[in-house]
């Protein structure tokens, strides 16, 4: 069969290709990858240090316990239940970021490309999330 000729392999590539024998564990202890490995590690974010409190404290009473009530709020985002103050600063902790899209809104973006729009969360909360992004940096 080695002298004859292949149509679909006219160089006689394919044949000469051989399989690799290295096991799983030593692909993966010699750290290398395979095609179709998507696994990017996480970014490296600094730690929030403040608190809503804090970010509240720089507003007169009324407008701070009025955006109080707005961030405590219970509500549902992404089909779980959580309050935008949680929500803002568990995706702030994860890296997210507050952009303006070409379309004018502005959104809560996570760094693998998901977000929400203004009006999905609130302004209030992107508020909230612009004065945690600026603090832990």
């Amino acid at each position: 069969m080695e002298g004859r000729f292949n149509p679909l392999d006219p160089l006689g590539v394919f044949g000469a290709v051989k399989k690799a024998v290295t096991t799983e564990a030593e692909r993966i202890a010699a750290g290398t990858k395979r095609i179709g490995d998507t696994y990017v590690p996480p970014p490296i974010v600094p730690e929030v240090k403040a608190t809503s409190s804090e970010w509240l404290a720089q507003f007169d009473p009324k407008t701070s316990a009025r955006y109080k009530l707005v961030l405590d709020k219970p509500r549902m985002i992404n089909r779980q239940p959580n309050t935008q103050a949680k929500y803002v600063e568990e995706a702030v902790a994860n890296g997210a970021i507050v952009t303006t899209r070409r379309n004018g809104r502005r959104v809560l973006q996570h760094p693998d490309g998901r977000f929400l729009y203004e009006s999905d969360l609130s302004k209030v909360a992107l508020d909230y999330a612009e004065f945690l992004i600026a603090t832990r940096k």
